[in-house]
C-alpha cells in the first residue's frame, strides 16, 4: 500500500525539468534533472529517504507514489524560468 504525494512538473527555459512538492507531511521538496523521469525518480527517492525514520526501517518501492500535475509555463510561451 502506498501514500500519495501531489508534485508538480515542469520543463524549464534551459530544457532541464523540475519538480516540486509542496505542504506535504514530508515537507517543501524540490529536485531538478535533465530529464522528466530523472526528475520524478529524484522526487520519489527524496521523498522516500525523508519517510524512513532510519536506514534500517526501509520502506517499499511502490510506497510513494507521485500525483504529477504538469505545469504549463513554458507550453504558453511565459517567461518564467522557475515560478509555479
Amino acid at each position: 500500500m502506498g501514500v500519495k504525494f501531489p508534485c508538480t512538473v515542469k520543463q524549464l527555459m534551459d530544457g532541464s525539468w523540475q519538480a516540486r512538492c509542496l505542504g506535504s507531511t514530508v515537507g517543501t521538496v524540490v529536485a531538478e534533472a535533465a530529464s522528466r523521469q530523472e526528475v520524478l525518480d529524484l522526487m520519489r527517492n527524496e521523498i522516500r529517504f525523508r519517510v524512513e525514520f532510519c536506514p534500517c526501517s526501509a520502506v517499499s518501492d511502490d510506497y510513494v507514489q507521485l500525483e504529477v500535475s504538469e505545469s504549463g509555463d513554458l507550453a504558453a510561451g511565459s517567461a518564467r524560468s522557475s515560478v509555479f
